[in-house]
């Protein structure tokens, strides 16, 4: 049996890893609530970013705080890139439920989002964040009801 180091220092050679060759970021402290069932654009949390190579990866990350309100609602986030959905067509890439609580029908939770595009192409390309409602009062994203701070990063990875 080798010694960890040493297989470690036989591996090293064949890993590599991507390098970041463009951020681009956005912060917000514009609140945004929808009554929409179908995925709508959230202010401020967009980029556009073109790729320096057709093997370039492009790494998203959203964080902001989501929010239920009303009873049995279902609050869904996404990310989109130009026209694509690049989570499911109607869960999105994340989800949040309210049961009913006497006395507490509203929730505000933190949420990121974190996704590693392929865009295949050097094309400028739209990366958005999306939400939408089912059942109860609305979605909301990055304190519709309380201030807070959301972020929007979106990364050219070297691949």
């Amino acid at each position: 049996m080798e010694r960890v180091p040493s297989a470690v220092s036989k591996l090293s050679p064949a890993i590599t890893g991507g390098k970041i060759l463009q951020v681009i970021g956005n912060e917000s402290t514009t609140g945004f609530a929808t009554t929409s069932s179908s995925f709508v654009d959230v202010f401020d949390f967009t980029a556009d970013i073109t790729p320096s190579a057709n093997s370039s990866k492009v790494l998203i990350i959203a964080s902001a705080n989501m929010e239920c309100d009303g009873s049995g609602n279902r609050s869904f986030a996404t990310i989109r890139r130009d026209s694509t959905n690049l989570g499911h067509s109607t869960g999105g890439l994340t989800m949040m439920h309210e049961y009913y609580y006497p006395g507490a029908q509203d929730q505000e939770m933190p949420c990121t989002m974190i996704y590693l595009d392929s865009p295949g192409d050097t094309n400028q390309h739209t990366y958005k964040v999306q939400i939408r409602l089912s059942g109860g009062t609305r979605a909301g994203w990055n304190g519709a009801q309380t201030a807070t701070k959301g972020s929007f990063i979106v990364m050219e990875v070297s691949g």
